[in-house]
């Protein structure tokens, strides 16, 4: 039987008041599958039981647990080529340039989900701008879905999910396999950091960043939350660091304190000086 309307509008509600994000009307059947797994796992009859469970309890972990359900989780390795053909051929080379007297890189994936993009990433700079291994290289991604976070710590992907996106010359120099399954290996596992965390809520882990990837992470979330995020952003993002979001988002359509840089290939965004 399908969710009440009543049922679907604590989905909602908690979904914006946790994450800001929000759940369309048009999503109902999409939060329903998504949480009937979920209903299963806790010998529930129903996705209706599993959320009157949660809307009852008090001190439990059930309506942290629905929140992971329907956190939006879509990713793909080297989503976009035109901005990875960016980042080899141009943005690397500049902040070499930029950056060769600290010789110290930081990039923040936000919004990482399960985190192809972060290791799309670590595979372009160690393939294509190997000089930069040798510096102080860290590449940040962070979610606030717990699911995701263990699958993006793992670097374990399958067949599917590895070859729809990335080159076989990649995929035999950076990936391993065990059985179905393919797992990044450790030269590029070992650039990356994953985190747990809620961007409506404390960024003290988040360093000072160079360049952020907040990609098809604003559109699915509220005015007032794009809002908080992009302030909060302005603290992180260095003076002349450079923010990538999806071809749908535009951070200085939200934010005066952002403009727009077109290229030819891609779009990026900075702080106003």
């Amino acid at each position: 039987m399908p969710i009440s309307s009543s049922e679907f509008l604590y989905a909602q509600e908690l979904m914006v008041s946790r994450s800001g994000v929000i759940l369309a009307e048009r999503e109902k059947y999409l939060a329903e599958a998504r949480l009937a797994p979920l209903a299963r796992l806790k010998n529930l009859s129903s996705v209706s039981e599993l959320i009157a469970k949660a809307q009852s309890e008090t001190d439990g972990g059930l309506p942290d647990l629905l929140l992971d359900a329907l956190l939006p989780t879509e990713s793909a390795f080297f989503r976009d080529a035109p901005l990875y053909d960016f980042l080899k051929n141009q943005l690397f080379k500049v902040l070499e340039m930029k950056r060769s007297h600290e010789r110290k890189i930081r990039i923040w994936c936000a919004g990482c989900s399960s985190g192809q993009e972060a290791y799309s990433i670590a595979m372009i700079l160690h393939r294509y701008c190997s000089q930069l291994l040798k510096w102080d290289l860290e590449i940040l991604g962070t979610d606030l879905s717990d699911a995701s976070i263990a699958k993006a710590a793992e670097g374990r992907f399958d067949e599917v999910e590895v070859h729809r996106g990335v080159m076989p010359m990649l995929i035999r120099e950076y990936f391993r396999a065990d059985g179905p399954r393919l797992f990044v290996k450790d030269e590029i596992g070992n650039l990356l950091r994953v985190d747990r965390l809620n961007l409506l809520g404390d960024w003290a882990t988040v360093p000072q960043a160079d360049v952020v990837f907040l990609r098809n992470v604003l559109l699915h979330m509220t005015p007032e939350a794009q809002r908080i995020v992009l302030q909060k952003m302005r603290q992180v993002l260095k003076p002349d660091g450079y923010l990538f979001m999806g071809s749908r988002e535009s951070a200085s359509e939200i934010d005066t304190s952002y403009h727009m840089i077109s290229t030819e290939k891609t779009v990026y965004f900075q702080l106003s000086s």
